[in-house]
């Protein structure tokens, strides 16, 4: 497999490069991190769906078959924690930087097999959360 590095930096790209896809279907989409590709779920998973090919981002809500990231329900708890520090007088300079600790693999089962994968049994083993 070969990594291809897609330049989107607008969302006007998307129909460039969904068109470069057609053409060359990858074996799979890894979607980053972005505003850009949260706003264009939809359109991504449609594509994903259209090529057959499993779709891996680094957080749950973007929908792809695969997900490994920090588990954010515990993360906003954090923000929510910091903002009442701050709220309640602690200057934002002094409160200490923190890192996720807690990280998840999520498969989506209902999108693996939207596209004819068969999610195995030691996927399943190795999952955090199955959404099916």
């Amino acid at each position: 497999m070969v990594w291809q590095p897609l330049d989107l930096t607008d969302s006007a790209d998307f129909a460039g490069i969904a068109a470069k896809l057609r053409s060359d279907p990858p074996d799979a989409l890894l979607l980053g991190a972005n505003q850009i590709t949260f706003a264009l779920q939809r359109e991504w998973l449609a594509l994903a769906n259209e090529l057959r090919v499993p779709t891996f981002a680094s957080y749950r809500a973007l929908g792809a078959t695969f997900s490994y990231g920090p588990e954010y329900a515990g993360a906003m708890r954090r923000v929510a924690e910091y903002v009442a520090r701050i709220l309640r007088g602690a200057w934002p300079g002094e409160l200490p930087m923190e890192q996720p600790t807690l990280f998840e693999f999520v498969v989506n089962a209902k999108a693996a097999r939207a596209i004819g994968l068969e999610v195995t049994s030691h996927v399943r083993l190795r999952a955090d959360v199955i959404l099916d």
